[in-house]
């Protein structure tokens, strides 16, 4: 559990949100995997793991302003088509990597990195990859692990 420190209310616990962009996770055309970019975005009160598909969102920065549209979060493109900025204090992204999954082996494959975001801080995605239902039954495999 991840808990965040502020000087007004003490220590509260922070919501854990998954946004799957990919629909069905529906593997690739020809495939029993999918492939997808994903990133962490946290606001005061959330976590968000956001994730989508390779061939609909090939950029990070794709992901990142339509977790800021379904929140109404202020912000705009600053790099069209690699870096999508926050405008707001107190929100902001904490890097991005690549998903792989395997629906016949019921893996998932984490590894990479953004390189508008930069790499994925691992504390909050494993904590969102174990407190989400959405990935109960899968089996994390750990790019370096």
């Amino acid at each position: 559990m991840l808990f965040r420190s502020h000087p007004m209310t003490g220590t509260r616990k922070l919501r854990v949100n998954v946004l799957n962009l990919s629909g069905g996770l529906t593997p690739d055309e020809g495939s029993t995997a999918l492939r997808c970019k994903f990133v962490i975005v946290t606001t005061k009160d959330e976590i968000s793991l956001v994730f989508g598909s390779l061939k609909d969102y090939p950029y990070h920065a794709n992901l990142v302003e339509r977790f800021c549209a379904t929140h109404n979060i202020p912000s705009g493109w600053e790099h069209r088509p690699d870096v999508y900025a926050l405008y707001v204090k107190g929100v902001r992204t904490h890097g991005g990597g690549n998903f792989v999954f395997d629906h016949a082996a019921m893996t998932l494959r984490v590894s990479g990195r953004s390189s508008a975001y930069g790499a994925y801080n691992d504390e909050r995605l494993r904590l969102v990859l174990g407190e989400s239902p959405a990935f109960s039954g899968w089996r994390i495999d750990w790019e370096g692990d």
